[in-house]
């Protein structure tokens, strides 16, 4: 191993071991830390009896040219030093200015645990989007993020990410009820001899493009149901009311 790279790992290992010990190894900065190390070196790691994952640092141990780019990124990763200072930041805009080892180490523990939240959300919205069904407000806030070219990022407010995170989860529940509602209307439908109007068709057809707004979702299954019950009353005149 070059002598370098052999400094390098070492690098790496005690800054993977320090976080590991000051925040935990469930917690989110450790866990970025080691990403795909299990993966990309098999068999060339041990554990601690703290649980932390160390890479080998045995003579004669050779990497190929992935893993010593991955060993080089990961010794440049934020360290204790790095993560603490941010914190400090954080917490001199709330107002604390002299924060103890306890406020900081509580306060990484929350800001990890929101960036995890976002993440599970930022998931679900990617699902959706390669599905063509996200709707028009959670698709208009997501791409202020990941717009792309001159002021990319800019304008992002923590509005916008917790709207994310709320509504993405609300409408994963309504696109559920969407089709429930919709099956059941085509069924009902059926049952009495009639077709389902071309409204009602369209207004479906526009929630499951990514047409609508989640509160038209929300209006538009509110409709389908009293549409269904319409269907029930009074098959040949019923028609579907937005």
């Amino acid at each position: 191993m070059a002598d370098d790279l052999k400094f390098t790992l070492k690098s790496m290992n005690q800054k993977i071991r320090r976080v590991g010990e000051r925040f935990g190894v469930t917690s989110l900065p450790y866990k970025q830390l080691i990403a795909d190390i299990e993966h990309n070196f098999r068999g060339m790691y041990h554990f601690t009896n703290k649980g932390i994952i160390q890479v080998n640092q045995r003579k004669g141990q050779s990497f190929n040219t992935y893993q010593a780019q991955m060993i080089n990124r990961v010794s440049r990763r934020a360290g204790v030093k790095r993560i603490v200072a941010n914190s400090k930041k954080r917490l001199e805009k709330q107002g604390i200015t002299k924060p103890t080892a306890a406020d900081i180490n509580k306060e990484v523990q929350e800001h990890t645990r929101i960036q995890e939240e976002f993440d599970k959300a930022l998931d679900l919205v990617y699902e959706h989007e390669l599905a063509g069904d996200l709707p028009v407000d959670i698709r208009e806030r997501y791409m202020k993020i990941y717009r792309s070219g001159k002021g990319a990022g800019m304008g992002v407010s923590t509005d916008d990410v917790t709207y994310i995170e709320s509504r993405i989860i609300e409408f994963d529940h309504l696109r559920d009820q969407l089709n429930d509602v919709s099956a059941g209307v085509y069924q009902i439908a059926r049952e009495n001899g009639v077709r389902v109007s071309d409204n009602a068709k369209i207004a479906i057809e526009k929630a499951i493009q990514g047409e609508l707004t989640t509160d038209d979702i929300k209006d538009l299954i509110s409709n389908l149901n009293e549409y269904a019950n319409r269907i029930i009353i009074d098959p040949e005149n019923a028609d579907y009311i937005s």
